[in-house]
């Protein structure tokens, strides 16, 4: 007689019938960024407020000015578009490091070069190479960047070193404006245009290229910047972006926090991008109540978004995200009870800090320090 089959056999196919087929668990997207053994990997139930480190503070750190005392020799090779200026490159290094800081480029110093790089991430290099009769030779050399952007900049430089201010106006032609006649006809996107430009960016931010996520992201930022589109569209935008039911809003979050766990460039970029849309995002709707309502009903975004913040800004590996963050901050700080009571000692520290960077370095990061820590001392 045959003996009967265990519980652990296989008994699918007794009397002929076909095995039932097990339903595969389905596979969930996540964004395309980056990852590295420091990295929060992102899942759609991940609570990020208990991934982040406790935030330390910076304390005894040095920040040295471009004191060049001696400039090196003029190399036996030609040099790309210089100008000699009779004075010591002592006082022209000075007065160049001065107009870094008004302009809040980042800058970091080594002997006789800088290496700045700007908010639009072009990045150039000042050398100063030793002149006749005690002058000194400027060289301002692009490396990577807009080259419309690049002549502005190499403008405010020499500006500087000759003497004419840290940020003298620019004698380049301005801007051309678009006719009054052609704005009248002009018909903004439509809430529907909005909601499908949307739909389509959430599809491109699961994209497994990291530069198709790049430019969405830039895409998104540039149409919610009210200086360079209809302002009125970009307030449309904002407001979806903040309360769209397709949780777009979370999914840039979701990047943000990945990538400011990133050093290489691109991360760099990405997370600048994610930054200036939820700055520009909150700007637009902080005119009334909108924000504040809107912060008051989604209360995980807040709680999510202050450790975020107040991490980027300690880091500050990149000026002008740190910079971002502290817009972000502040503006939550204002509009949201919540945020305010996220704010440890430790995070006002941090505050404190970025404050001091920025009177050193970069000037805008220190305005916007001190409005947070304004809005601080309002609790």
């Amino acid at each position: 007689m045959r003996s009967t089959k265990g519980n652990n056999e296989d008994d699918s196919n007794i009397g002929g019938e076909r095995p039932t087929a097990v339903e595969a668990e389905p596979v969930y997207r996540s964004a395309a960024t980056q990852m590295s053994s420091r990295s929060v990997i992102i899942t759609p139930n991940t609570d990020f407020g208990t991934l982040l480190p406790k935030v330390p503070t910076l304390s005894n750190v040095e920040y040295k000015k471009w004191d060049v005392l001696k400039a090196q020799p003029k190399p036996f090779y030609p040099l790309e578009r210089v100008e000699e200026i009779s004075d010591t490159s002592r006082n022209i290094s000075l007065r160049i490091c001065d107009s870094l800081r008004v302009r809040s480029v980042q800058a970091e110093f080594e002997g006789s070069q800088a290496k700045c790089k700007t908010s639009g991430f072009l990045s150039y290099v000042i050398n100063l190479y030793a002149g006749s009769h005690e002058s000194t030779i400027v060289e301002v050399m692009r490396q990577k960047g807009c080259g419309f952007a690049f002549r502005k900049e190499r403008e405010a430089i020499l500006n500087a070193a000759n003497g004419k201010g840290g940020d003298a106006p620019s004698k380049l032609p301005s801007t051309m404006k678009i006719p009054d006649d052609l704005l009248k006809q002009y018909q903004p996107p439509t809430k529907k245009d909005h909601e499908d430009t949307l739909d389509r960016a959430s599809e491109q931010l699961h994209s497994k290229r990291r530069d198709v996520l790049l430019f969405t992201l830039q895409n998104l930022s540039a149409m919610t910047t009210h200086d360079k589109v209809n302002q009125k569209s970009a307030q449309d935008l904002a407001h979806l972006i903040m309360t769209s039911p397709i949780n777009i809003r979370d999914t840039i979050a979701q990047v943000l926090i990945t990538c400011s766990h990133e050093d290489d460039s691109t991360s760099e970029q990405i997370l600048n991008a994610c930054l200036t849309i939820f700055s520009n995002s909150m700007t637009l709707l902080s005119n009334g109540d909108t924000l504040q309502s809107t912060l008051d009903e989604e209360k995980s975004f807040t709680v999510t978004m202050i450790p975020s913040l107040v991490s980027i800004v300690n880091k500050l590996s990149c000026p002008h995200n740190a910079c971002l963050a502290l817009l972000c901050l502040r503006l939550m700080l204002k509009n949201s009870i919540d945020a305010r009571n996220k704010m440890t000692a430790e995070a006002h520290s941090v505050v404190k800090n970025a404050e001091l960077f920025g009177n050193q370095r970069h000037l805008k990061m220190a305005k916007e320090a001190k409005i947070a820590l304004d809005e601080l001392k309002c609790q």
